[in-house]
C-alpha cells in the first residue's frame, strides 16, 4: 500500500493478516447441511432401485418355475397318456385273440381298435405339448432365436413331496410380508426421503442465527519514516531517520503472533414472512401424508394378494386330495372290470370306460400336484421369499448381472 498522506508514516505499507474464524449455525442449518439431505435421499434412492430390480427378478424367477413345472406336468401326462395306449392295445390285442377263437364279436374288435387310435392321438397331441412347453422353456434361459436348435430335452429332475409342503398362517404371512415384500420396501424408502424432505423444509423455516467465534494475527512492514515535530512546522516535520523494513517484517510479526485479537459475535438474519420456504415446507407435508397412504393402499393389495394365494394354496391341496381319492377309486374299478372281462362278464365298452376313467384321474392327479406346486411359488413371491428361498443374495444378482458401462471387454 502506497499513499502520499503525511501522516503515514510507513511508506508503503504492507499489511499481513491471518484469520481463524469458526461459525455455528444455532437455529437455521444447525445439524445436517443441505448437500447430506440430498446425500441421504440418493442413498435410499440406490436401495429403491435395488428393490425394483429384486422385483422384477422374482417375476423371471416365478415364470421360469411356472414353465419347469408345466414341464414337468407335460412329462407326466406323455407318460399317462403311454399308458393308456399300451391299455388299449392290449384290449384290442385280447378282443383279436377271442375273436378269432370266436369268444369276441367283430365290433367288439372294432371298438378296440377305435380306442387305439383316439388313445394313439391323445398321445401325439401330448408329445406336441411337451415339446412346445420345452420351447417356452428353452427361449427363456437361452438367447436361441429358434428354439429348436436346441437339440437335446429337458427332463425335470427335481421332484416335490407335497404332503411336506407347509401350511402358514395368514398373520405370519403378512408379518413377511411387511419385511420382504420389494413394493413394502419401496414406500418405506419412499416415506423416509419425504421426511427428509420435511426436516429440510423445516429447517429453512428457521431464522438464521450464526455463532462466530475466531482469532486474526497482523502483521505490518515498511520503511518507518520518523520526523522531529518539535519545531513549529509540524505539518512538513523534517525526517530525522528512516527504519528499513519490508515483507519480510510484516510475515514476521503475523507469524510470530505480536499482534493478535479476539473475534466473538452473533449474526442474526430475520426473514420477512418467508413465504417460499413455507410453501415447500407444506408441499412436503402433504407429499409425506401421500406417500403415507399409498404404502397402507399397497400393504391393503399385498394383503388382498397373499390371502388369494393362500386361498388357492389351500383349494388344490383340497382338488389333489380329492382326485387322489378318485384316483384310487377308479383303480378298484378298473381291476373289476378286468376280472369281469377275463372271465367273460364283462364288455370291451365297460372295460374301456373303466380304463379312460382311471387315466382322466390321474391326469387330474398330475395337474393338481403341478399347481399346488406352484401356487406355493405364486405364495413365496407374494410375500417377498422367493430369494431367500432360493438362497439368492440381492448384492451377489447385482454383481452378476448388472455390467460396469466404463469396463472394457
Amino acid at each position: 500500500n502506497r499513499t502520499t498522506n503525511f501522516f503515514t508514516s510507513l511508506i508503503p505499507a504492507i499489511r499481513t493478516e491471518f484469520s481463524v474464524l469458526l461459525r455455528q449455525d444455532l437455529l437455521r442449518g444447525f445439524g445436517k447441511a443441505d448437500a447430506e439431505y440430498e446425500i441421504e435421499i440418493s442413498r435410499n434412492n440406490q436401495d429403491i432401485t435395488a428393490e425394483e430390480f429384486r422385483e422384477r427378478v422374482t417375476d423371471i424367477i416365478v415364470q421360469a418355475q411356472d414353465r419347469y413345472w408345466e414341464l414337468d406336468y407335460a412329462v407326466n401326462d406323455l407318460e399317462v397318456r403311454k399308458k393308456a395306449l399300451e391299455y388299449a392295445e392290449t384290449v384290442l390285442d385280447q378282443n383279436q385273440a377271442r375273436f378269432e377263437v370266436g369268444t369276441a364279436s367283430r365290433l367288439e374288435v372294432v371298438e378296440a381298435e377305435a380306442e387305439v387310435a383316439a388313445r394313439r392321438e391323445e398321445l401325439i397331441r401330448a408329445q406336441f405339448t411337451y415339446r412346445r412347453v420345452q420351447d417356452a422353456l428353452v427361449q427363456m434361459i437361452s438367447d436361441f432365436e429358434d428354439p429348436w436348435r436346441f437339440k437335446g430335452q429337458i427332463v425335470p429332475v427335481v421332484d416335490i413331496d407335497v404332503s411336506d409342503l407347509p401350511e402358514e398362517p395368514f398373520e405370519r404371512l403378512m408379518e413377511l410380508a411387511g419385511e420382504l415384500r420389494p413394493e413394502i420396501q419401496r414406500e418405506d424408502l419412499n416415506i423416509a426421503n419425504y421426511m427428509v424432505s420435511l426436516e429440510r423444509s423445516r429447517n429453512h423455516l428457521r431464522p438464521t442465527l450464526q455463532l462466530v467465534a475466531g482469532y486474526q494475527w497482523f502483521g505490518l512492514g515498511g520503511n518507518n519514516i520518523v520526523r522531529d515535530y518539535s519545531g513549529d512546522n509540524f505539518f512538513d516535520a523534517p525526517i530525522i531517520d528512516i527504519i528499513p523494513g519490508g515483507f519480510g517484517d510484516a510475515m514476521s510479526q503475523m507469524l510470530g503472533g505480536s499482534f493478535g485479537g479476539y473475534i466473538v459475535g452473533l449474526n442474526l438474519q430475520l426473514p420477512i414472512k418467508n413465504v417460499e420456504s413455507r410453501a415447500v415446507n407444506a408441499k412436503a407435508q402433504i407429499d409425506l401424508r401421500r406417500a403415507e397412504m399409498n404404502k397402507q393402499a399397497v400393504r391393503q393389495k399385498v394383503g388382498l394378494e397373499v390371502r388369494d394365494a393362500l386361498t388357492q394354496v389351500q383349494m388344490n391341496k383340497a382338488r389333489l386330495e380329492a382326485s387322489q381319492a378318485t384316483v384310487r377309486a377308479e383303480a378298484e374299478r378298473l381291476q373289476g372290470e378286468e376280472a369281469r372281462f377275463e372271465v367273460g362278464m364283462g364288455t370291451t365298452r365297460l372295460l374301456i370306460e373303466a380304463q379312460r376313467d382311471l387315466l382322466t384321474a390321474k391326469s387330474v392327479e398330475v395337474r393338481a400336484r403341478t399347481e399346488l406346486i406352484k401356487s406355493h411359488a405364486l405364495l413365496d413371491k407374494v410375500v417377498g421369499r422367493t430369494f431367500r428361498e432360493h438362497n439368492i443374495r440381492l448384492n451377489d444378482a447385482l454383481e452378476t448381472n448388472v455390467k460396469d458401462p466404463t469396463a472394457q471387454n
